[in-house]
């Protein structure tokens, strides 16, 4: 019943106290009047009821009813509203359901909690409002979800541009005598998508040497394509005419009829050292950088050219290019910023190149050439803020050509160990990967030790000679010549002959050029390969010269003390023949125990090891019993044993004895 006075006040303003008591009750939001510095509840609606699982909360405080850690945190929350007079809401806060047969699942709530005071103004009390935000915090994450799913599309979509583009362009630069070239490629920040920028360098002989940075019109796989054909032609056009103005003239014919192709631009010049002058057109595309070995630079003027397909004259312009000066083309990529001019970007260009330049050291040495710093330097600087693909390639004229290599050494094993450091370490100076490296070096090893097992058999000892030179198509070419008589083998055995087999399946061209007879002494074994730098592409660092491999001695030891469980590291060739012979015989008992020889650690697996290698697979295989061999894909053993079609594991691979892969 209301009270004269103050409870009619309340009516008239709030409603009669039944109702107001009714409609608080019905509220579909749990809420909570607490009072006191222990916040004992004083109102609870049904929703809190059901909430918390409390029929009759009212007289309880906040701790009795949520004791757990989440009360805790609740109470905290309380209590500092009680401390500051100020409201707090706690956003998206994930509380079990009460501790009832109603509490089945954990809900997403939002509470407010609001100071009540009373009439002198001071804080006596809160009350808690409880929302339910389950429905935002699903669409939230359902949003979260959905933006993970498109970032996934999207990378699968970028990256099969990136491999469709590492695919379409060189993966490989040009070793020449003359030159040293270096490129990078960055592909488009995830603002943008991959485009269509290309470049190329194509060795014309003679000592002349073509180059070319591209850029098709738009983004995407169909760019990438069109960019497929686009260097395709002007590569083929390159090669057959070695003329510049003809090979251009081919892709502007292409970009006439295929309108993706259509007013993309192109910077392609023909760099002749012998005549010290670069050729070069500009097709609607920044002119090359002409920079000094004092890191001065000098812009070429446009040679006048439109861009592709757009019916425009094609001009040729030249220029003086001296020793030790670096020819630097780029894709307009690499100058276009916000908020600068061109001709800034090509600023802020020459002052990276000048300090890349004054950072380098003597190309001939082998490490980072002016070339590769440049390019380096370019992009890692100016590709910090965001950027469209960029493309970068260089070509520094060497003062002093690479020279011809010519020693000599013993036939024997001696002079093996002597002669294949010498010709690794010339060829890692050309800054090659070190498969390029390995691959050269296992050539050599196999040429040489045909020399020393059949040149001089029967004879005076003799000596075997390497002869290695760069030509200017980038091709090595080293031979290996003796002076030995070759007399033939009176019993050719069956696991012999595979030494220039091996050398030929990482060389080019493999040639007898002269075989020793009673009439004419001596032999000479010419192998070919055509040399490539490794080029970057979309990867942030660039790579310096690779060092010369050390000699490491073979090493055989158990695996987890079992002898029956070989692990191999180091170089398995003639010299250490006898070493692995011996430690298979003893390991498998003279051939009556199965063995597993793991090569994966290998630097380098020689046709005398192999040799072995079938001789004890043979031998146990009399007595019943097998070698298991264990290479991982991708090392230098590996290689080997696919290429002589001797069945081995990869790596990790545990297989029951008795069953070899087909």
């Amino acid at each position: 019943m209301s009270q004269p006075g103050v409870d009619g006040d309340l009516d008239g303003r709030v409603g009669e106290l039944r109702a107001v008591r009714a409609g608080f009750d019905d509220l579909p939001m749990p809420v909570v009047l607490v009072e006191g510095p222990d916040h004992r509840l004083v109102a609870a609606n049904a929703a809190f009821r059901r909430f918390s699982g409390w029929q009759h909360p009212i007289g309880r405080t906040l701790r009795e009813i949520f004791p757990g850690p989440r009360g805790q945190l609740l109470l905290e929350i309380v209590e500092k509203v009680h401390a500051t007079g100020e409201p707090v809401t706690a956003d998206e806060w994930r509380q079990q359901a009460g501790a009832t047969a109603h509490a089945t699942a954990d809900e997403d709530h939002e509470f407010a909690v609001i100071p009540r005071k009373d009439a002198r103004g001071e804080v006596c009390g809160a009350v808690i409002q409880q929302m339910d935000v389950a429905q935002r915090v699903h669409e939230r994450q359902q949003a979260e979800v959905d933006a993970a799913e498109a970032e996934e599309r999207y990378q699968e979509a970028h990256g099969t541009v990136v491999e469709l583009q590492r695919a379409l362009l060189p993966p490989q630069l040009p070793v020449l005598p003359r030159v040293r070239t270096a490129a990078r490629y960055l592909v488009a920040d995830r603002d943008q998508a991959a485009g269509g920028d290309w470049f190329d360098a194509i060795p014309l002989g003679e000592g002349r040497l073509a180059l070319v940075v591209g850029d098709i019109v738009g983004h995407g796989v169909a760019a990438s394509a069109a960019m497929g054909q686009a260097r395709a032609i002007l590569e083929d056009a390159m090669v057959r005419s070695h003329d510049l103005r003809t090979s251009i003239q081919r892709v502007d014919e292409l970009a006439a009829r295929r309108t993706e192709v259509r007013a993309s631009t192109v910077c392609a010049a023909i760099l002749d050292v012998q005549q010290g002058r670069l050729d070069y057109i500009t097709c609607g595309h920044p002119a090359p950088l002409i920079i000094g070995p004092d890191g001065s630079s000098r812009t070429l003027p446009p040679s006048g050219s439109m861009p592709l397909g757009t019916a425009g004259p094609i001009r040729v312009a030249s220029a003086r290019i001296e020793p030790d000066e670096t020819a630097f083309l780029f894709s307009d990529g690499l100058i276009e910023r916000a908020g600068l001019t061109l001709d800034e970007g090509v600023g802020a260009l020459r002052d990276i190149a000048r300090a890349a330049v004054l950072d380098a050291g003597p190309a001939e040495e082998g490490a980072a050439s002016p070339a590769e710093r440049i390019c380096q330097q370019a992009v890692e600087l100016l590709a910090r803020t965001g950027y469209d693909d960029i493309t970068t390639l260089a070509a520094h004229v060497l003062t002093r050509p690479h020279v011809p290599m010519s020693v000599e050494a013993p036939a024997d094993v001696d002079g093996l160990l002597e002669l294949r450091p010498r010709l690794c370490e010339r060829v890692a100076r050309l800054g090659l990967d070190t498969a390029e490296v390995q691959g050269l070096d296992l050539a050599a090893t196999e040429v040489i030790s045909n020399v020393i097992e059949h040149a001089y058999l029967g004879q005076d000892p003799g000596s075997v000679r390497i002869d290695a030179a760069i030509g200017e198509d980038g091709f090595l070419e080293f031979a290996v010549s003796d002076q030995g008589l070759w007399v033939p083998e009176s019993a050719p055995s069956p696991v012999r002959g595979r030494g220039l087999w091996i050398a030929a399946s990482v060389m080019d061209q493999v040639e007898i050029a002269r075989k020793g007879t009673p009439a004419d002494r001596g032999s000479r074994v010419v192998l070919r390969r055509r040399l490539g730098r490794p080029s970057n592409i979309s990867e942030p660092e660039v790579s310096g010269g690779t060092a010369a491999p050390s000699r490491t001695p073979l090493e055989l030891r158990s695996e987890n003390d079992e002898p029956s469980r070989l692990v191999a590291t180091g170089c398995a060739d003639i010299a250490s023949s006898a070493d692995v012979a011996d430690h298979l015989d003893r390991s498998s008992r003279g051939g009556f125990h199965d063995l597993t020889l793991d090569l994966s650690g290998l630097q380098l697996l020689a046709s005398s090891a192999v040799r072995i290698l079938i001789d004890a697979r043979g031998r146990m295989a009399d007595h019943g019993h097998e070698i298991t061999l264990v290479a991982a894909r991708g090392t230098p053993a590996r290689a080997v044993l696919d290429v002589v079609g001797l069945p081995c594991e990869p790596e990790g691979t545990d297989r029951p004895p008795g069953a070899w892969p087909s």
